[in-house]
Formats: structure tokens, C-alpha cells, sequence
């Protein structure tokens, strides 16, 4: 099985664009198809940024995105701490492969997923 982190940018164009590439690496977690993991830093920054008032992203499709996350995601603490990235906030993405533990172990697919048996973004 693939394992991804997705990055924040990656998860804000998935919901505000239809049809590209960020929309299909997230159906495919959505589907179960590759497993996404994320630390609880990477969980905060994606809560942060979708309710950034510059994107414009509505509040409750913001809360729901978030719901739909935490119910597939699996949650990790990384036990290496990273600083390669020119950005420091981004390497809190690159110490999730680098876990050792895994916090959690969620279900691989929405409920809604499975039972359309459509792949949809969040």
C-alpha cells in the first residue's frame, strides 16, 4: 500500500478546483487506495489554513473536510525531527514518514465513499 502526507496547498486546491491532480491524490485517499498520513501539527495547519478568510472556503464545507480527514486519516507522531525544507513549517510534513509510532489506526474510506462507490473530494 502507498503511503502519502499531503500537503496543505496540495489539500486547498483539491477542494477549490475540480478535476486536477490535488482532487485525484485525494480521492485516492479517500477510496483507500493509497493510506494518508499526518501528524496532529499537519492536522492543526490544514484546520488553520481552510479557514483562512482569503480562500474563501465556506465554514461549514471547511468543517466537514476536516470531519471527513480525521475519519481516514492515520494519525502518526514522528519520532525524527527534520530541517531540510527551505520553509521550516514544511518539515513537519517530511518527519511524518520518518514516524516510528503510529497514534491511530482509522478506517481507509468514508462511509459515503463506500457506499456510492464513486470517488468524490472531499
Amino acid at each position: 500500500m502507498i503511503r502519502v502526507v499531503i500537503d496543505t496547498n496540495v489539500l486547498v486546491s483539491g477542494l477549490l478546483t475540480s478535476g486536477g491532480l490535488p482532487e485525484a491524490v485525494i480521492n485516492l485517499a479517500i477510496s483507500g487506495e493509497v493510506q494518508w498520513f499526518a501528524s496532529p501539527s499537519v492536522l492543526a495547519e490544514y484546520e488553520e489554513v481552510l479557514k483562512r478568510p482569503r480562500l474563501a472556503i465556506d465554514s461549514r464545507k471547511a468543517a466537514d473536510a476536516m470531519a471527513r480527514i480525521r475519519a481516514i486519516v492515520f494519525l502518526v507522531s514522528p519520532v525524527v525531527r527534520v530541517a531540510a525544507a527551505s520553509d521550516p513549517d514544511d518539515n513537519q510534513f517530511l518527519e511524518c514518514p520518518k514516524q516510528r509510532k503510529r497514534i491511530a489506526s482509522l478506517p481507509g474510506t468514508s462511509a459515503i465513499s463506500r457506499r456510492s462507490g464513486r470517488r468524490h473530494a472531499l
